[in-house]
């Protein structure tokens, strides 16, 4: 080989000639004639068959059509795709497929499965080389649905709580919260709202403060706007609108039902319940209650309202409150204050409940002069209710209880000692308790008990007229009746008249657990689940021989001493 010798730039090889050609033609042919610079379209997404290049959003399992074409020169086009196209995903079009002479116009149809971003491209080839193309991928659903805002209360001060809710929605993977004060454009910065945040594991709720830097009156506006995976959004169509309260306390009208109880041990009813208006500026305060006596002094042991409570997010406040067995009669007023940020919350102070004893009820303050309730007594004169005493229990008293009620018998023989622990022991009370007091020659009581639905044991017991003391002749009871004293005793134990100071036995109790046995002159049965009084009174309203009274006219108190057996 050497240059040809009439000075031209070809080489000349025996037998063969390579002659240079111009710039951009086509010398060096490959077998078969095809050349190595074929021409592959960009590929394109249509609607229809034809190519048609318009905008449009693919659908899941709605065919499109995957547009491309190549010139004559290409040999054999393969298939490609981005690592999510699987038969599971996209059908028609299937990752390493070969075209062989594919030159020519392509319009090939294929069908999302599932949302996703997806690759298609060709690698089309021929002895000299290739080139490639690639298509849009298929956007995932937008967010769904548009939030729509709730917020909770509607109504709250500088730096209370609020809490934002909307429906669950399907394809957001992020909401960004803005905010804005009455007609004001201007952004506002609301702490853990106009933020990002992933609306999934927020459970679409979100806790908020109002911000500081609003007044009275405004209107804090919220809005939602939440994005898919493609940047898609969605926003709320009107705002969550919170009114920012003033400082001033909100004035709460609590009732209590019923309103009346009586004391015991339990109480009847044992609770009540403490309620107000639905009040959305009230949700998620929190709450301390007391309970106010007559005197102004507060009580103790009412366990549902006197400790923090917290009124739930929906602003109904609904507390269920049980009374203390150690509380006595009078009137209680229910007080409660309760704050959020700088919101808070006071009562009206119209929620009181009276409790009166059992007796009181139903124990008259006098028994009239002949009244029936002393029929066959030999003094029928008028009786005038005894409402409390001071105690003292046995031969050598230990101490004093001051002014004790008159009204249940756990009050007086459920103890034994002015240092019996509360709360007293419930009828039959101590066997033994021996309290001694002072009642007006023309005083009575009637103290209630109510027996259990199981007898005590043991299941029987009586009272003695204790000779300590020198107590006047009494006529003693038990009766369902108060002030009832009319019953016959020869024929009925649950009755005794001129009961003498001499340690003898009266009113001989058993607990029938049938409640069906009548009382003899023997037993006074006594039947469960019942309400009883112990009756007791002076025989005589006049001065009787040996009479420890203090004086000597009917309002002179005489020393009584009733041992329970």
């Amino acid at each position: 080989m050497h240059l040809d010798p009439a000075g031209s730039t070809a080489l000349v090889m025996d037998g063969v000639t390579l002659t240079e050609e111009p710039a951009g033609s086509h010398a060096c042919q490959p077998i078969g004639g095809s050349s190595a610079d074929f021409q592959l379209t960009n590929i394109v997404i249509s609607q229809d068959a034809a190519g048609t290049v318009t905008a449009f959003t693919p659908q899941i399992n709605q065919p499109f059509y995957v547009n491309w074409s190549v010139s004559a020169d290409a040999s054999v086009c393969v298939r490609t795709a981005s690592s999510n196209v699987t038969s599971a995903t996209i059908t028609g079009w299937v990752v390493g497929s070969a075209i062989n002479s594919p030159a020519g116009a392509h319009h090939e149809p294929v069908t999302p499965m599932q949302g996703g971003t997806y690759s298609f491209g060709v690698i089309c080839s021929n002895a000299s080389g290739y080139k490639t193309g690639s298509a849009p991928h298929i956007p995932a659903a937008a967010p769904s649905p548009a939030p729509v805002l709730t917020a909770v209360p509607t109504t709250q001060s500088v730096g209370g709580g609020v809490t934002v809710t909307w429906p669950a929605m399907t394809n957001a993977v992020s909401c960004t919260g803005s905010a804005t004060r009455n007609a004001d454009p201007t952004p506002l910065t609301v702490t853990n709202w106009t933020t990002a945040f992933d609306p999934n594991a927020a459970q679409f709720s979100r806790s908020i403060v109002v911000p500081a830097g609003l007044s009275p009156g405004d209107n804090l506006k919220l809005m939602l706007t939440c994005i898919n995976g493609d940047n898609v959004a969605v926003s709320s169509a009107t705002p969550a609108v919170v009114t920012v309260a003033s400082a001033t306390p909100i004035s709460v009208a609590l009732q209590v039902t019923p309103t009346a109880a009586t004391t015991g041990n339990p109480p009847n009813p044992a609770t009540v319940t403490v309620s107000a208006p639905t009040n959305s500026a009230l949700a998620n305060m929190a709450c301390t209650g007391t309970i106010q006596t007559a005197t102004g002094t507060i009580s103790s042991g009412w366990a549902g309202w006197t400790g923090p409570f917290s009124i739930p997010a929906t602003g109904t406040l609904s507390q269920s409150v049980t009374l203390p067995t150690t509380a006595t009669a009078g009137a209680y007023t229910f007080k409660m204050t309760c704050s959020l940020g700088q919101q808070s919350a006071v009562d009206t102070g119209q929620a009181v409940l009276t409790l009166s004893d059992p007796g009181t009820a139903a124990c008259s303050g006098t028994i009239p002069a002949g009244d029936p309730r002393l029929a066959g007594q030999p003094d029928t004169a008028q009786r005038v209710r005894l409402a409390q005493a001071d105690i003292k229990y046995g031969v050598v008293p230990q101490g004093t209880r001051t002014a004790v009620p008159f009204t249940e018998f756990a009050n007086i023989w459920g103890y034994n000692a002015p240092t019996t622990p509360p709360p007293p022991v419930a009828w039959p009370g101590i066997i033994g308790s021996a309290p001694g007091y002072l009642m007006p020659r023309n005083g009575y009581f009637g103290v209630h008990f109510k027996t259990p639905a199981v007898g005590p044991t043991p299941p029987a017991g009586y009272f003695a007229s204790s000779t300590y003391g020198g107590s006047d002749p009494v006529s003693v009871s038990l009766s369902t009746t108060c002030g009832d004293f009319a019953g016959d005793p020869s024929t009925n134990a649950c009755y005794a008249t001129n009961v003498q100071a001499d340690d003898g036995g009266v009113l001989n109790w058993q607990f029938d657990s049938t409640g069906q046995t009548p009382p003899s002159k023997w037993f006074c049965y006594l039947k469960p689940n019942t309400d009883y009084y112990l009756n007791v009174m002076f025989t005589s309203t006049t001065r009787q021989s040996g009479s420890r009274c203090l004086a000597a006219d009917t309002t002179g108190a005489c020393h009584i001493m009733l041992v329970r057996q």
